[in-house]
């Protein structure tokens, strides 16, 4: 049973997770940011609000979108108060991730008032299926985890191409970076000939829901390393993130008793979660870890090896280009 080749890597894995260590790198070391335009998706909170505080606190400009104009410009007011930056460097950018005509105007909108973007954070992330006996679908059909952890994240990042590339031309360092929010529960994704991702599962209601999440995780690896090859040659760096297992709302739709557990004996605080997210945007050396995947807090770990097979990586960029043709 192939799925049992992997045990040494869940272990490894779930050691990692428990023993991460205490971070050798810290956000005071960010360099000034004055000069840099950030996008980051599902900011107003958890790791996402705590990477923005970072940037913000070092003079970034920064555009947090989001489906909540009330919600992320509760979460903008805050982050100004926190670190004291009261000028106009933090923006809401209206955006749905499981709807890609949303995800399109909130593109044309930023273009119309930025010309470059040094980095985009892929930060997003909904985790419904915990909390649910079917799994969640959009009103296009497709798994909601799916499409806005994967889908969403794709098409806004393929639109935004673009400026990237031509931001990496002109930057000091030739270089533009994505940054992609993975997890450790990709281990938990399909094995085998439909894993790690099952295409069967995406449309419709055939998942069960507890494997939804890890197998947007897997989606979001695979994306994240065929993204570096495509066009690191472009000066596009492309970094998957495990950010820990850590306290915030996205296992929300969980059931209490599974939450009160992990409250209590394994999560981290958010305060430790973002280094991995705001190392990868913004360290000077991390411009060499395009198509890496970072394990908490801010070390280069190796994923479940199937994640690593470019025919892997290659099937699920068509899969997503085909849909993106389809619903756009």
């Amino acid at each position: 049973m192939e799925s049992l080749s992997y045990i040494p890597q869940y272990v490894s894995a779930f050691y990692g997770d428990a023993f991460p260590g205490k971070p050798k790198w810290s956000p005071d070391q960010i360099p000034d940011l004055s000069q840099k335009v950030f996008l980051i998706t599902g900011a107003n909170t958890g790791i996402g609000k705590g990477t923005a505080e970072d940037l913000l606190a070092h003079n970034a400009k920064i555009y947090i979108a989001g489906r909540s104009a009330e919600r992320v410009t509760e979460a903008i007011e805050d982050l100004k108060k926190t670190t004291g930056k009261g000028d106009d460097r933090v923006k809401f950018l209206k955006l749905d991730l499981a709807d890609l005509k949303s995800v399109k105007t909130a593109v044309d909108e930023f273009l119309s008032k930025e010309s470059k973007l040094d980095v985009l954070i892929n930060n997003a992330g909904v985790a419904r299926g915990l909390g649910s006996k079917v799994d969640q679908v959009t009103p296009a059909g497709l798994n909601l985890e799916f499409a806005v952890n994967v889908l969403g994240h794709f098409y806004l990042t393929q639109l935004l191409l673009p400026i990237l590339i031509s931001t990496a031309a002109s930057s000091s360092d030739g270089k533009a970076r994505v940054v992609n929010l993975a997890s450790g529960a990709h281990m938990f994704s399909k094995t085998g000939k439909n894993g790690p991702v099952d295409y069967r599962t995406l449309e419709g209601r055939h998942l069960f829901p507890y494997f939804a999440y890890p197998q947007s995780k897997s989606g979001n690896l695979l994306f994240s390393n065929e993204l570096a090859r495509r066009y690191g040659d472009q000066g596009i760096v492309s970094i998957g993130i495990h950010p820990g297992v850590v306290a915030t709302e996205i296992a929300r739709d969980a059931p209490a008793v599974l939450q009160s557990i992990a409250r209590f004996t394994i999560l981290n605080p958010v305060s430790y979660g973002k280094i991995g997210t705001s190392y990868a945007a913004t360290a000077p050396e991390a411009i060499e870890l395009s198509g890496k995947y970072l394990i908490p807090w801010d070390r280069v770990g190796s994923p479940r090896s199937d994640h690593l097979d470019p025919e892997k990586q290659k099937e699920l960029w068509t899969w997503l280009e085909e849909k993106v043709k389809e619903l756009a």
